[in-house]
This record gives structure tokens, sequence and C-alpha cells, in this order.
């Protein structure tokens, strides 16, 4: 959100981004009129592939925001050098997919060559465990919905779940991740679980 209030530098479309396609360009279009300064970016999620992914990835073809799949961008952000990259997505539901993640971080980092941070887009937050051991020290996700009820800032299914990182900030070693609720859901209903679109500051260490 570009605003006298946030003045965000960039935008990160962690996917979903429209379950209807054909409202897909106007989301993708507002995101763009935001005009942060270093831009914006978006990756896959699974609804892209379920609404259709050809058409989808038609769409943002076509439209002003880049779209990464297992690929990347390197910015320069003053005297440093800022490596953002996207994975896709694994599409089927249930267990972590860990062969999925390898294959897609390995290839997506690929094009990384000695940058001063690695910020990764994944659809789920499943990623992480891998992305820390690929040396990525932030990875954004979504897909979860925080579970669509929660308690305290954390998923109400946290204890059930705790290795799928549901909701909120997460480590391994220096490498972190934060899972955003998001801006909207399947079911009818959020507990204590409001949408979000968070914002993260990195800062110099």
């Amino acid at each position: 959100l570009r605003s006298e209030k946030f003045k965000t530098d960039m935008s990160l479309l962690t996917s979903d981004s429209a379950d209807d396609l054909k409202l897909l360009p106007d989301a993708v279009r507002m995101v763009d009129q935001m005009k942060t300064p270093y831009g914006s970016y978006a990756s896959l999620g699974n609804h892209e592939h379920y609404r259709g992914i050809t058409t989808a990835r038609y769409l943002f073809k076509k439209s002003p925001v880049p779209l990464l799949v297992n690929n990347s961008d390197t910015i320069q952000v003053g005297n440093a050098s800022l490596f953002i990259g996207g994975i896709d997505d694994p599409v089927r539901m249930g267990a972590k997919e860990t062969l999925f993640y390898q294959q897609t971080i390995d290839k997506t980092l690929q094009q990384e060559h000695g940058s001063d941070f690695k910020l990764l887009m994944s659809h789920r937050p499943d990623a992480l465990d891998y992305a820390a051991e690929s040396g990525i020290q932030l990875t954004l996700a979504g897909h979860t919905h925080g579970g669509q009820m929660g308690i305290g800032g954390r998923s109400l299914l946290e204890s059930t779940f705790p290795d799928r990182y549901l909701w909120g900030d997460y480590s391994i070693g220096e490498s972190k991740l934060y899972t955003t609720s998001g801006m909207g859901h399947w079911f009818p209903f959020r507990l204590g679980c409001p949408t979000e679109a968070p914002i993260i500051e990195l800062v110099k260490s």
C-alpha cells in the first residue's frame, strides 16, 4: 500500500490472486497502481492451476506485474542486491511435497550469484524447510488462510499441525518465514483470524 501511512517500496503477491480468472487482470492492475518504487512481483498458487493455468499465465504475461515461476530477478537497493525468487505450486493437497520444493527452489536459485539478501515467494509455507537449507533469508507465503480460526495471532490448528507454519512468523536457524492469513477465503466465516495484507520491513543489521 503506497500511502502516507505505510510508504511501501514493493508489492509481492504469493498467489491465489483471483479465484475467478476474469477478475485477475483488474486485481493485478490494482496492485500495479500502487506504483511502489521497486515494483511488484507475483508467484503461482493452486487456484491458478485449478482455474486454468494456461489462461492465468497468459493474463499475467499481459499484465504489468512480472510472474516468477521457478525463476527470479535481482534488484539493487542502495548498495545492496536483493534476490527475489518465485516458485511454482505443487497443486496437490495433503502431505508436504519435499521433493517438489527441492527441485523448484534449486531451479530458482540457479540465477542467484552472491546477492546480499535472498527472498523467496512460495504460495505454500512448507517451502521453509528447504529454503532454510538453501540459505534463503526470508520466505513469504499464504495458502493456509490461518486455518480460518485463530487466537492470539496464531492459528487455532497450530498445535495439531506444528510443522505446517499456518499463520504468522517462523524461523529455522537464520531463515525466516511469514505466512499471511490472506485477504480472502473459501469459507463464509473467519473466527479470530482476520484478513491481512502484511507489511514486512527489511532492516540492514
